[in-house]
Formats: C-alpha cells, sequence, structure tokens
C-alpha cells in the first residue's frame, strides 16, 4: 500500500492507492512435460545456463550466499544469489590475468562483509559489502607467492592471510600479512618459519591468532611436520613456530582444523598413529591448549579419540565447555584446566548405515547443524546422499533431513554442499547416477527454514528444462506519490523495492492509454524513481493509469504489469 497526499486548493486530503507489480518475463505459462513435474517446478527458478556448478559455498544471512564457479576453459568467477537462490549473479574475478587467477575459499565475517582469498600472478585477496548482489574488489599483494592460502576477517575488515613460497621443502618460506581495515589499511608482512603450506587461521580476538598447517622438519630438510603458527599481536607481531606432538599411540599425523572459542583455548584436531612394516594404525584425536600463543609446545596437550579413523572429521567448539568432533560431544572435566577434557558423549544421530560428517555449526546451545552423507546402504558405496542433521547439546536426539528426490530423477542421489546461518540452511549440489558417478544433473538450490523441510528452489535447465529464467520470480512493490498543483499532476515519485535486493537500476514506467509506455526512468540510489509528467504526457494518460517495473534481462526489457487499482490522475 502506499499513500498519496493530494494539496488541492490548500486541503491534504491522504488517498491510499494499492500498487503491486512484478518484475520478470512477460511471457506465456511454461507447459510442463508431466503433471508431476509441474508442480514441483511451480516455484522453482532456473539456475542460468553459464553456471555449471559451485564449487565453494558460504550463506551469511537468510538466502544470501556467495560461492565461486568456473568456465568451460578452467576460469574461476564469483557467483551469488538472493531470495533463497532463485536470483544469480555471475562476476569476473578482479584482477584476473586469465587462467593464472584461481579462488582458493571464500567466507563471511558477517551479512554484510564476505571475503576470498587465492591468487592471480600474485596472492590476491576480494572482498564485498553486497554479499549475493556481486561488487567484488580485489588487493593483490607485493608477494612472489603463487597465491593466499588461507585467511581470516573480522567483521569490521581487519584481516590476516597466509602464503607461501616454493614448491620444496627444504626452501620454502612463508609470510602472514595483515591490515586493520581491507581496502583502506595498508598491509604488514612477518614471516612464518619454516613454513611449506598453510591450511587454516583461527583468531579468536583482534590480536590472538593461531595459523596451522606443514613446515619443513629443520632448515634445508625435505619431511614435514605438523605445524602451529601463534602471536598475541596479529596486527603487527611476530609469530611462533609450535610443533605439537602426540602422546600414547604414536605420533602426530596431520592437524585439519583449530577452533578457538576464546583466547584461552584453542582445539585442534588432527590423527595419531604408527606403522610396523605393511600394517598402519591410525587413531583421529585432538590438541587442547590453555595457552594457545605460548612458545611451549607442552602446552598443547593430546587426547586421542574413540577407535581407529583416517580422517579426523569436522570440529566446532560452542564455549570453553562444549566442543563437538566426529565421536561426540566433549565437555571439560571437573578439574580447572580448560584441557581437562570428559570422553566424548556419542551424539543421538539417525543413521541409516555409514555417516561421514562434513561440518558442525552452532547458533545456540539449542540450536546445532550437523551435515555430512549417509550411504543409505549396508554396502558403503561411493555414492552418499547429504543429510542434515539438527539438534541440542542440552541432551535429546537430533532430527535428520536427507535431501529428498527429485520428481523425474528419482534414481538420481542428490549431493550438495551445505551452508547454515541462524535463520536457514541451503544447499547447492547436483544429481548424482549411481551406476556411473561422473555421471550428473545440475546444479540445484535446496533451502530448508529453521526447523523445516528442504525445498526445491532453483534448478539448471538440464534438470527441468522447461524453468523459466530468474527474474520471473522475483516479486517487487513501488510506492506512488502523486504531485499536484492546481488540481493538476505534475509529478510521480516513489521507491522501488524488490525481493531480490536490486532495486537501483530497475525501468519505472508509466502506461497511458492503449497500452503504451509514456514516460520511463531508471530507479536511482535505493530504488527511487521521480517522473516529471510533461503536459504531452499527461494529455496521453487515461484517468486512470498503471506504473510498470521492468528488469533488464539480455537484450530484451521485459515486464509485468500487476492485476491491480492504479492510482487516479485526473
Amino acid at each position: 500500500m502506499s499513500t498519496r497526499v493530494s494539496r488541492r486548493h490548500g486541503i491534504v486530503v491522504p488517498i491510499v492507492v494499492p500498487i503491486v507489480v512484478l518484475a520478470g518475463l512477460l511471457a506465456p505459462p511454461q507447459v510442463m512435460a508431466s503433471a508431476q513435474a509441474a508442480s514441483v517446478t511451480s516455484d522453482v527458478s532456473a539456475v542460468p545456463d553459464n553456471i555449471p556448478g559451485v564449487l565453494e559455498l558460504e550463506c551469511p544471512g537468510a538466502g544470501v550466499c556467495i560461492g565461486t564457479s568456473d568456465t568451460d576453459e578452467g576460469l574461476d568467477r564469483f557467483v551469488g544469489s538472493t531470495g533463497e537462490g532463485r536470483v544469480w549473479t555471475v562476476d569476473p574475478v578482479p584482477g584476473s590475468t586469465g587462467t593464472d587467477t584461481y579462488v582458493l575459499g571464500v567466507a563471511c565475517a558477517s551479512v554484510s562483509f564476505c571475503y576470498a582469498w587465492g591468487g592471480t600472478d600474485r596472492p590476491a585477496v576480494w572482498w564485498t559489502t553486497t554479499p549475493g548482489r556481486g561488487g567484488w574488489q580485489v588487493t593483490v599483494l607485493p608477494d612472489g607467492a603463487a597465491g593466499v592460502g588461507a585467511m581470516t576477517c573480522a567483521a569490521a575488515g581487519a584481516c590476516v592471510a597466509a602464503t607461501t613460497i616454493g614448491s620444496d621443502v627444504a626452501t620454502s618460506t612463508g609470510t602472514v600479512w595483515s591490515t586493520p581495515g581491507i581496502g583502506t589499511g595498508s598491509w604488514t608482512a612477518r614471516p612464518l618459519d619454516l613454513a611449506y603450506r598453510v591450511s587454516g587461521i583461527e583468531c579468536p580476538s583482534a590480536t590472538t591468532c593461531v595459523a596451522w598447517g606443514d613446515s619443513a622438519s629443520f632448515p634445508g630438510h625435505f619431511q614435514t611436520d605438523p605445524t602451529l603458527w601463534t602471536t598475541a599481536d596479529a596486527l603487527g607481531g611476530a609469530w611462533t613456530r609450535v610443533l605439537p606432538t602426540a602422546t600414547g599411540s604414536g605420533y602426530s599425523y596431520t592437524i585439519k582444523k583449530v577452533d578457538c572459542p576464546a583466547v584461552t583455548l584453542c582445539v585442534a584436531n588432527g590423527v595419531s598413529g604408527w606403522s610396523s612394516g605393511a600394517t598402519s594404525f591410525l587413531y583421529s584425536g585432538y590438541f587442547a591448549s590453555a595457552a594457545p600463543t605460548s612458545p611451549d609446545a607442552g602446552t598443547w596437550v593430546w587426547h586421542e579419540g574413540e577407535g581407529s579413523r583416517f580422517e579426523p572429521g569436522p570440529l566446532a567448539c560452542l564455549s570453553v565447555a562444549v566442543c563437538l568432533s566426529w565421536d561426540g560431544m566433549r565437555t571439560m572435566g571437573s578439574a580447572p584446566d580448560p584441557t581437562d577434557w570428559e570422553p566424548p558423549t556419542p551424539l543421538d544421530l539417525p543413521v541409516e548405515h555409514e555417516l561421514r560428517l562434513r561440518a558442525f555449526d552452532c547458533f545456540a546451545a539449542d540450536h546445532c547443524y550437523a551435515w555430512g552423507r549417509d550411504s543409505g546402504q549396508a554396502t558403503l558405496g561411493p555414492l552418499m546422499r547429504t543429510r542434515l542433521w539438527r539438534g541440542s547439546v542440552l541432551g535429546g536426539a537430533w532430527t535428520v533431513s536427507p535431501l529428498p528426490d527429485v520428481p523425474g530423477h528419482e534414481g538420481r542421489i542428490p549431493q550438495a554442499q551445505v551452508s547454515c546461518n541462524s535463520a536457514s540452511c541451503t544447499a547447492v549440489g547436483r544429481l548424482a547416477d549411481p551406476e556411473v558417478s561422473w555421471d550428473s544433473l545440475g546444479p540445484l538450490v535446496w533451502v530448508a527454514a529453521t526447523g523445516g523441510p528442504w525445498r526445491l528452489t532453483a534448478a539448471s535447465r538440464a534438470v527441468f528444462p522447461d524453468l523459466a529464467d530468474d527474474p520471473s520470480r522475483v516479486r517487487s512493490r513501488v510506492s506512488l506519490t502523486v504531485t499536484s498543483v492546481a488540481g493538476r499532476p505534475r509529478r510521480l515519485e516513489g521507491r522501488v523495492r524488490a525481493s531480490d535486493g536490486c532495486a537501483r537500476g530497475r525501468t519505472v514506467s508509466v502506461i497511458g492509454k492503449g497500452g503504451a509506455a509514456v514516460a520511463r526512468v531508471t530507479s536511482r540510489a535505493a530504488g527511487r524513481y521521480s517522473i516529471r509528467l510533461k503536459p504531452r504526457v499527461r494529455a496521453r494518460l487515461g484517468v486512470r493509469t498503471h506504473v510498470v517495473v521492468a528488469k533488464k534481462q539480455r537484450a530484451a526489457m521485459t515486464c509485468l504489469r500487476a492485476q491491480s487499482r492504479a492510482v487516479r490522475v485526473r
């Protein structure tokens, strides 16, 4: 609803005018191949044909996601979606130098700030303040490394990134780069001793950070050791190399992830093992440190997991008292030492057969997610259906929501990446053929609100050939104010609001007698528009007229007029 204020003869009379418009394609109804397909695609939009798949996925807010895709030539691009995955943008990677450009990862510090890292012919980082709608910017770091291997940023834009130089373990070196404000502040470089590979960086505060990866055992040596680098001054201080040692069953084999719920506790999961001849034994476990910035490796205490496992699996710490790992929930013991943990309490995850967890996310003690794949068959095969579990660390069974079969493609198994925020989860993936694992259809987008089932919101035309383009699914509203002088309308003003968040750049048209557009402007900042009604324009208006919003789609300007009451202009 919008309000028009008439100022005829100095009298202010509010008039309520309902104006509702749709931004989309003026096209005949689509004819589906079958009644079943028509039912499932009635609320499904088409993923653009130039997005063959999504390689990385991060969804910082409800209906807002970013990721990467590639072209047939293997070039990385940024992709983004809004409106529950119904509206997509595709952007070239800024600073691209061709085939030398690649994006290694994406992440979001908030719903209004996301970043990415990788390289062109030099290390590069990217960021955007309009996630899901493009707007990517680039900073190329003045280092000779091929790319940035790990990065983390705070919501305010302070960032830490790591690079390594050299493909030979014995001669490789590493550098940590930090800035108080990406895009505005300068970058400071500090060395990472003997670094060969940096896999990730975790910062529980603006100053305390832990990086992890592999380094040469000692200068000039060709073997690597799992390594931590720590600092108490991330924006300019030195970093200390720490080599934690697993005790009990063997040696530390790898460190997969570090999570620091506080500056007084960091947890690193990995694998411990030993070998004798042709026999190897590997055990998942984790290190915990109450003094993560200490140069003493002995502050990192090894805790061996239950049973053997070749992969350490996901890790997420909700607080200094609760961490989730592949073998269950770990809670702090009665001792004051925060590294003294009780044996894991198994999580009650409904599982049909073999389970492979990929990630945990907790937004509150009673609001946790886990996602992974369950084979759904007694014999573990290469194709496993993606599933989402919801539950609480306070106890009780978790509920499971497998990605559903897609009508018309029931023989194919849905597999996807999943990203959750406090309001919803989004899955982007493909339908795999269980007989031929490399034969898949996609991409597809599923969305699940908190506590709700999965809904298919978008798919490629390889799955449903008759899908409409994304803008036909986008709803817009336009407010309207008519300014009159001496009883005659002089100007139409208002604001466009669109569910895809892209209200700026919409074409706003006034439709006169015979259905023709008699005036047209482009909405400006925040979707605002203003149309001056010149005498020749007023002469072509009927007693009632329509205001229509359109969005440019490829070469054609297309729109769909609302079936609603129009504004009286005479």
